[in-house]
């Protein structure tokens, strides 16, 4: 990204390196470049009055070291899974609020430095500053995650174990349903989640008949709704 104060100096070649292979991408009939502007017209025309769930998934290591990344994203909330040379983790779940009112939106930014970000569930870059609850670990020893979609918008991961046992997650618009594993970094008790922001959020896992788990979100506060929770 470019979104820095590094000046041309410093990041001029780089963005020199990712143009010219980005137009060996489109001369080779593989991406198509376009303005913004037009990108923006053809998502409207596309989705006119919503925006779809959508996901980046990168199951293969540039570096070799195993990693693999699934990012879910609707309107509702953020979710990311990460499998880290064999540790499986939840990295991070934010939720979308239209009444989660940003830090600026009344005064202006006393610093040089300021922060836009939704209110966060489970965020392990908020968690090291004491912003948030860190990740949710499902433990070591599990092999390749694999990316299934099971509907218009939904998106099953999975990941097995090499000594056995499994855990699968299915991202859908609302909801992250869970089988197989329960939830190691909530701790009986530890159910409540309090934020910096002033937002306190409760998550409880309930657990199907057929043994699968689901979390379940709702936030509480004086912006608070009756009855306005997700799950």
């Amino acid at each position: 990204g470019q979104e820095n104060s590094f000046g041309w100096r410093r990041f001029g070649p780089a963005l020199e390196n990712q143009v010219e292979k980005i137009a060996i991408e489109r001369a080779a009939g593989r991406i198509r470049v376009e303005r913004l502007c037009d990108t923006a017209d053809w998502f409207m025309r596309k989705f006119p009055g919503r925006t779809p769930p959508q996901a980046q998934i990168a199951l293969e290591d540039w570096n070799g070291a195993g990693n693999q990344s699934v990012w879910y994203n609707s309107r509702f909330y953020r979710a990311n899974v990460v499998n880290e040379n064999g540790r499986l983790y939840i990295r991070d779940i934010h939720v979308m609020r239209d009444d989660f009112d940003e830090p600026y939106l009344d005064s202006a930014c006393p610093g040089w430095k300021c922060e836009y970000f939704t209110p966060p569930v489970v965020d392990l870059y908020l968690a090291n500053r004491g912003l948030a609850r860190g990740p949710v670990g499902f433990g070591d020893g599990f092999g390749s995650m694999t990316v299934e979609r099971t509907g218009e918008e939904s998106l099953l991961v999975k990941s097995t174990r090499h000594t056995g046992g499994s855990v699968e997650m299915l991202f859908s618009e609302r909801s992250i349903l869970l089988r197989g594993a329960s939830f190691a970094g909530f701790r009986e008790g530890e159910n409540e989640l309090s934020f910096a922001d002033g937002y306190r959020y409760s998550v409880r896992v309930d657990r199907e008949r057929d043994g699968s788990e689901r979390m379940a979100f709702s936030k509480d506060g004086e912006q608070q709704k009756t009855g306005d929770a997700w799950s």
